[in-house]
């Protein structure tokens, strides 16, 4: 079984993978490893959802985690990522469930 860091680890270095591809589009890194982190909080916080209530849930439960970012910043980014607003959060979204489906 895949720990909650591991399955992190592996979100970033696809994405990392991806960069020069991105970076075709203009896609902003930081923001998207943000998403994927944010994504991972909540994932792996004990709480499921689709607006910001889980977030401050896994931001409780992950404090080791969540102070790269203001828990303002990480609302802001999960409700981006839900909605699928930017570019960034689609590949995010693409990425997480393509993740989904690999049996690492």
């Amino acid at each position: 079984m895949v720990t909650a860091q591991e399955q992190t680890e592996k979100l970033w270095l696809v994405a990392k993978r991806m960069e020069p591809h991105l970076a075709r589009r203009q896609a902003k890194m930081d923001k998207l490893l943000n998403m994927l982190l944010v994504h991972e909080l909540v994932s792996h916080g004990g709480e499921t959802g689709q607006n910001a209530a889980p977030l401050k849930g896994a931001i409780q439960t992950r404090p080791d985690r969540s102070d790269l970012l203001t828990h303002e910043e990480q609302e802001q980014l999960w409700k981006e990522l839900c909605s699928k607003e930017s570019y960034e959060a689609k590949v995010a979204q693409a990425i997480i469930h393509m993740s989904d489906q690999i049996k690492w």
